[in-house]
């Protein structure tokens, strides 16, 4: 089970026959996000076989970084989970801060509007909550 686990295998062609090659598999490799290895797929030379490898061996550098980055990210947020409650929630906070700024907006128009038609003009708030409405949707 444990080396089911930490190792991999491929099958290369030498002299002729097929050969299965067993390698370890470090423990950061585990943290492959999707986004890098959809990016390396994407720019990847498919012309032939050995282009491809040789893009992968110009790359494992980059996508090794990558894996022990987010290794060192996931090993952070679990000894700091406040922090990783903002982290991992960051729509989240987006949302509420998009919320409250419109809230706060609202507040801003209605009393400038009311300011505004008890001394010499009348304006109602209407016109503000059309326009939140229209760029609200617009996204």
């Amino acid at each position: 089970m444990f080396f089911s686990k930490r190792s991999a295998h491929i099958e290369i062609v030498r002299d002729h026959s097929i050969e299965k090659v067993q390698f370890i598999v470090l423990p950061y490799m585990s943290e492959l996000p999707k986004e890098t290895k959809v990016e390396f797929n994407n720019k990847v030379n498919r012309s032939s076989p050995k282009t491809k490898v040789g893009d992968l061996v110009q790359h494992a550098d980059h996508i090794i970084e990558v894996c022990k980055h987010e290794l060192r990210l996931k090993l952070f947020f679990s000894r700091n989970k406040l922090i990783a409650i903002f982290a991992n929630f960051v729509n989240l906070w987006k949302d509420l801060a998009f919320i409250l700024v419109h809230k706060v907006f609202l507040l801003l128009i209605s009393r400038t509007s009311a300011r505004i038609s008890s001394s010499f003009l009348l304006i109602q708030p209407i016109p503000a909550l059309l326009l939140i409405q229209t760029v609200m949707t617009a996204d």
